[in-house]
């Protein structure tokens, strides 16, 4: 499957926070994509927070490119709701405990 971030990117960043996301397929409440295709977006704002992490990408810079992204996706309910299950599934408390989209999650507050 391949995932058109610049269609989720452009719905995410056009809505508020409780705009769907998530099909009814899925477990959503209407909106145009599945789990799998949501997870895969975040999952790159995880994997920046881990080159962050490592020294590899100085975090100004993430800060300057992603910062809008991450906030608007953190804050939007669908995203939140595939990272509860995770989490839940994961067994992981908080972001101290390296859970499931941490470093999104530590993003998301630094921005």
């Amino acid at each position: 499957m391949i995932v058109d971030f610049k269609v989720i990117t452009t719905e995410i960043q056009n809505y508020d926070h409780n705009h769907p996301l998530l099909s009814y397929k899925d477990g959503g409440r209407g909106g145009k994509f599945r789990y799998l295709e949501i997870e895969q977006y975040i999952s790159n704002f995880e994997d920046i927070g881990y080159l962050i992490q490592d020294n590899i990408v100085m975090s100004k810079m993430a800060y300057d490119h992603f910062s809008y992204d991450v906030e608007k996706a953190w804050c939007n309910a669908d995203v939140q709701q595939i990272i509860h299950e995770a989490r839940k599934a994961d067994k992981s408390i908080n972001a101290n405990s390296d859970p499931m989209f941490g470093n999104f999650e530590k993003m998301a507050w630094n921005s």
